[in-house]
């Protein structure tokens, strides 16, 4: 479901949309269902370094808030963020799919990736750095 999600994001004309459904896709691969914008903030910093994570965590918070905006209808500035970050959230999605593979289940990737930020891995999240 993912991977259907970012292929027909790409085919969509207009940036707002392409970047929501880049978001579905993100999380189609971390189904939280309660507090999803820390949950998920939280989870992706794993794939920064533990001296960018704060900041990267921010980061992820604010392009979540505005994905709901444009999601639920809300106004938000048109002021080329949306095209800027469409590219990088792509790239996001592809590092997060590619780390998702070696698991089962959404909930071992969701844990794995908490617990490499939480016990403060200095490195970025692979599938390799997880026991």
């Amino acid at each position: 479901l993912a991977l259907d999600t970012v292929e027909d994001s790409r085919e969509h004309p207009v940036p707002a949309l392409q970047f929501v459904q880049l978001w579905m896709a993100i999380e189609r691969l971390l189904p939280y269902r309660t507090e999803t914008t820390a949950n998920i903030s939280l989870s992706l910093s794993a794939f920064a370094p533990a001296v960018e994570r704060l900041d990267f965590y921010e980061k992820m918070k604010d392009l979540y808030k505005l994905r709901s905006s444009v999601a639920h209808g809300y106004s938000f500035k048109r002021d080329g963020t949306i095209q800027k970050n469409i590219t990088y959230l792509a790239e996001l999605f592809r590092k997060v799919f590619a780390a998702s593979l070696p698991f089962a289940e959404s909930n071992s990737f969701q844990s794995a990736l908490a617990k490499h930020v939480l016990m403060g891995y200095p490195e970025t999240f692979s599938y390799a750095t997880i026991a």
